[in-house]
């Protein structure tokens, strides 16, 4: 995974972007993707709102990224990232 520009600037704004990429974290409207490898993997993750937006903040924390396959397992994740500060 890689982020394009857009994601970048958002990841640069650190504690500012926070806050609203929280609220973001119950949006569960799908999140589709374009492009023929990224179709693929659209399909095969079913990306939504809210999973950018914890993917977003795990970046924003400088943490290391790993991507469930599953859902329920970026949910639980999802969720974990609601409750912290």
């Amino acid at each position: 995974m890689y982020w394009e520009e857009p994601a970048k600037a958002i990841i640069a704004e650190g504690q500012a972007a926070i806050g609203p990429l929280k609220a973001l974290l119950g949006d569960q409207r799908a999140a589709p993707m374009w492009g023929s490898e990224e179709a693929a993997e659209y399909e095969a993750y079913r990306y939504r709102v809210c999973d950018y937006a914890w993917a977003l903040l795990v970046s924003i924390r400088g943490e290391k990224l790993a991507v469930p396959t599953d859902p329920s397992a970026r949910d639980k994740l999802i969720s974990e990232m609601a409750r912290s500060r």
